[in-house]
């Protein structure tokens, strides 16, 4: 079975991933969408101009040519188009999730499913949760059914470790239908500077108040502290959302 091994880049969700039961060639087969002779990183101007469909594929390209000296060219220039794109991108990481089988997927196609639950918790996690939207909704029932359909393949054998692909896919997947990274730096911003503590049932059920007051919630401010903890930049939106919540929930 073809597995990814993935390193993570210090916090900015950008991963190096190569084919450990496989050479790190590409696939030669000139009509994988995966493929590009010569490839090059693309300039800012022509990342502006593609189609969100063609914003994916380059990430997905980005990640199989990767290149050490630029590690910024995936998430802070393409990364930074995709995220402008939102909802719109939402459809086309189902339709790649969707296509997903770990049975007999190609390498190009692993990749495509891994750089589409990447970018699902990375939007998640920054820009507007996914459970929010009709677009967003379908995208994890797509991630879902990916994950079992793993699951019956015997991608989840504790023989592949704690940090298989398996693993690590479903704790996207947790993410997105429950508590995520913004949830967490939101938790930690009130504790620290409103004295508010909040149990891990309360944060849940807060992220789904929060979903349906304003589901771009994760996108009211950004981080201002690099911890840890990591502090939120401004916490007045989401104090006043919490006292709204604590009155409807009748909390002390």
């Amino acid at each position: 079975m073809k597995t990814l091994v993935c390193v993570l880049f210090g916090g900015l969700n950008l991963f190096a991933c190569s084919l450990s039961s496989m050479d790190h060639k590409l696939d030669s087969v000139k009509m994988s969408p995966c493929v590009e002779d010569n490839y090059r990183h693309k300039s800012e101007a022509e990342i502006a101009a593609m189609t969100p469909a063609q914003r994916i594929d380059e990430a997905v390209k980005e990640q199989l040519y990767h290149m050490p000296a630029a590690e910024n060219y995936g998430f802070a220039i393409i990364g930074k188009y995709i995220r402008r794109d939102g909802v719109k991108i939402f459809p086309i990481l189902a339709a790649h999730m969707n296509a997903y089988d770990p049975t007999r997927a190609s390498k190009c196609e692993m990749m495509r499913f891994f750089v589409a639950h990447m970018t699902a918790e990375n939007l998640d996690a920054s820009i507007i949760r996914l459970r929010g939207t009709e677009e967003g909704r379908l995208a994890i029932e797509a991630l879902e059914k990916a994950v079992q359909r793993m699951q019956e393949a015997s991608m989840d054998d504790p023989k592949y470790g704690p940090l298989s692909d398996f693993d690590f896919t479903k704790s996207h997947l947790r993410m997105l239908k429950g508590v995520n990274i913004s949830d967490g730096q939101i938790r930690d911003t009130l504790r620290v500077r409103h004295n508010v503590q909040l149990t891990d049932d309360e944060l849940f059920a807060f992220s789904i108040f929060l979903t349906a007051l304003d589901p771009k919630y994760p996108s009211w401010s950004e981080v201002g502290e690099v911890g840890p903890p990591m502090l939120l930049k401004d916490s007045k939106r989401y104090y006043d959302a919490y006292l709204e919540f604590k009155a409807k929930n009748h909390i002390r």
